[in-house]
């Protein structure tokens, strides 16, 4: 009997694996729709007086971040946040945090009101961060978040904010009020690892860590021509993202961020030069030979591509000529826009070295690097602004699907159909 009672319990346990494996389905990437919103520039005052001062939002091409909506706690709060390849942890409005201490959207998240939120220890409890000129504090937690509406991930760590000063957004033509910010950069850029030499991992990684997601990657594509404002991808590349055509350049080790220069902070990677080439004959002319070390923070945070001022001056008058560029605060300012905006004679080329020892171009036409700024004066913003480091922001990045990937520590770059 005892005998016979083994056989049938090994056999049932064997048919309960046999189902179980059955019904395990196999992770799939999860695409997720971003929305573009505008929000003031923060680097000029006077632009940031006037938007505060107008209801009528200018839903421009200079100024527009990536959006996704987020679900955190249980029940799910749902929250609109920047979606930041220049910062690595997610941030909520908390219980306290009104329109007065600088959370504008009348959406809070309390953790007393989740049955899945857990307190971290004390001694790395305190959140404080800086974005530009806005500065955030409060308090770190977990608690499970939701996205894409159904697909869940339990115990991410995140922040409760209780303070946030520089005004993050004023909305878009369809109401939205930006929540906060999801990170996506690598765990040592938490301020948890800043502050208390704890790393934790971001959403992207802690997604395919608990194999919610099949690949160590994530892609990002910017329509700025469509409402939706296109998409991000968690663990693989947008359906209309032309894979064959992927080219990766490793990620930069930088000592930018903290002066260590020994791991992976931010997207960051090395492009040896800016070229322009003329059609027909397909020669190519160096504009920029950049300085060995260099490299470019690729960060869907940042709406404008950026250039120390010597390089911008040098940039912007080489392709558009002297009498046609002005320096308004941080911008460049190009006259006679249209006869510029309308050349299909010649592109931009960042030259970026690849995984096996060679380089690539990534290529952008005259209209890509042109921003409408005035079309009664026939004006246009230049593509790169003047900053104090190097970025490739959304206005560049729309152009192709870029995909960030942790598992092999590259950063790509597909054409999009």
């Amino acid at each position: 009997m005892l005998h016979l009672l083994s056989n049938s319990l090994i056999i049932t346990l064997a048919a309960v694996r046999a189902v179980s494996a059955l019904t395990l389905p196999a992770p799939e990437a999860i695409e997720v729709p971003l929305r573009l919103v505008s929000r003031p520039q923060q680097d000029d005052p006077e632009l940031l007086h006037r938007r505060q001062a107008d209801t009528t939002l200018i839903y421009e091409q200079s100024n527009l971040e990536p959006v996704i909506q987020v679900g955190v706690g249980t029940p799910a709060t749902d929250f609109y946040l920047v979606f930041d390849t220049g910062s690595a942890d997610l941030w909520v409005p908390g219980p306290l945090c009104t329109s007065r201490q600088g959370c504008p959207s009348g959406r809070h998240y309390n953790p007393r009101r989740s049955s899945t939120a857990e307190s971290v220890p004390r001694d790395r409890s305190i959140f404080a961060a800086v974005y530009g000129t806005q500065t955030t504090t409060g308090e770190y937690m977990e608690d499970t978040i939701t996205i894409a509406g159904n697909v869940t991930l339990p115990s991410q760590e995140i922040a409760a904010v209780s303070t946030t000063k520089g005004l993050l957004s004023s909305g878009n033509p369809d109401g939205v009020v930006i929540d906060g910010i999801m990170g996506a950069g690598y765990p040592a850029l938490t301020m948890s690892s800043t502050r208390y030499h704890y790393q934790y991992l971001p959403v992207p990684q802690h997604l395919y860590e608990s194999k919610v997601v099949p690949e160590p990657y994530f892609s990002v594509y910017i329509d700025a021509d469509d409402s939706r404002g296109g998409s991000v991808v968690f663990g693989g590349l947008q359906q209309n993202a032309v894979s064959d055509s992927l080219r990766k350049t490793p990620v930069a080790k930088s000592s930018y961020f903290n002066g260590d220069d020994s791991q992976y902070y931010q997207w960051r990677a090395h492009i040896s030069e800016i070229s322009r080439t003329k059609a027909g004959d397909n020669s190519s002319t160096p504009l920029i030979i950049m300085e060995e070390g260099s490299s470019f923070h690729f960060d869907t945070g940042t709406a404008t591509s950026r250039l120390p001022r010597r390089l911008g001056d040098k940039l912007s008058r080489a392709l558009f000529g002297d009498e046609n560029v002005m320096h308004i605060y941080n911008f460049y300012v190009v006259s006679d826009c249209s006869q510029f905006r309308n050349q299909d004679d010649w592109e931009l080329n960042l030259v970026l070295p690849d995984t096996e020892g060679n380089s690539f171009t990534i290529d952008f036409k005259p209209s890509d690097i042109l921003m409408d700024y005035s079309t009664l004066f026939d004006q246009c913003l230049f593509g790169f602004m003047d900053g104090d480091d190097y970025f490739i922001g959304n206005n560049l990045m729309k152009d192709y699907a870029t995909v960030f990937n942790f598992g092999d520590n590259t950063i790509g770059f597909a054409d999009i159909e």
